[in-house]
């Protein structure tokens, strides 16, 4: 997606999610707002964005209605399908590249043997967070990032040892795609505690727990997992 239809894509879900939720000169407010901060940001938070509206403009009637529809839009492929862009003149959406095929819900090649076995907590805990990405992927394109760089910020205040530090850092950063058996479990269960309210406060509960509850099965019906149960990580 060019970022000419990425900005009319972030434009039309604030649009068509305020339309019929908030006063018209809330909409247009909300719409000039996402032009004038939200455009040049790498990942579009609708959190964010609601809370950003907070402060311009006053609360939302019903902000988690709002959250919702916002959330819901969101996960939608096709420009024309969330409706018409508010702002004349931007790039139609059939002129778009054909989109590519649409990731897996769920990629389980993550344990830390490389195996496709969960032979360790550490895998266990790898196939998890893996997991998590790759559900969230499905939903939006920019999501996993977001979880990452939500992560990195999220473990900074939170009690872990050093590996626990250093392992989770660097996964957030991308720079491995699997943890060791040197991170404790301990440390595992802050890294995953920590990734679920990320999760939760961008997407809501009930899209939290959906998500969790997929990876969580998938993970739990790999090879080796009845000794090493991935919901003992959570």
């Amino acid at each position: 997606m060019t970022p000419q239809q990425e900005a009319s894509r972030r434009r039309r879900i604030v649009y068509h999610a305020a339309r019929n939720r908030l006063p018209d000169e809330m909409v247009s407010a909300a719409v000039k707002l996402c032009d004038r901060e939200f455009q040049a940001l790498p990942v579009f938070s609708v959190q964010k964005f609601i809370s950003r509206l907070t402060e311009a403009v006053g609360p939302p009637p019903k902000p988690g209605e709002l959250f919702t529809a916002m959330n819901r839009l969101r996960v939608v492929a096709d420009l024309d399908a969330i409706g018409p862009d508010p702002v004349g003149g931007a790039a139609p959406a059939t002129t778009a590249p054909p989109a590519p095929e649409p990731a897996p819900r769920f990629r389980p090649a993550a344990p830390a043997s490389g195996s496709g076995r969960i032979d360790s907590w550490a895998a266990a805990f790898t196939a998890l967070m893996n997991g998590v990405l790759g559900e969230l992927r499905h939903l939006g394109p920019d999501l996993p990032d977001a979880a990452r760089a939500g992560v990195a910020l999220r473990v900074q205040k939170a009690d872990l040892g050093p590996q626990g530090y250093a392992e989770l850092n660097a996964w957030a950063d991308g720079q491995v795609a699997a943890f060791t058996d040197r991170l404790s479990t301990k440390d595992m269960h802050a890294g995953l505690h920590e990734l679920y309210l990320w999760v939760c406060e961008e997407l809501g509960p009930v899209e939290c727990d959906r998500v969790f509850g997929a990876v969580l099965r998938e993970v739990s019906a790999l090879p080796g997992a009845a000794q090493f149960p991935p919901r003992s990580l959570m």
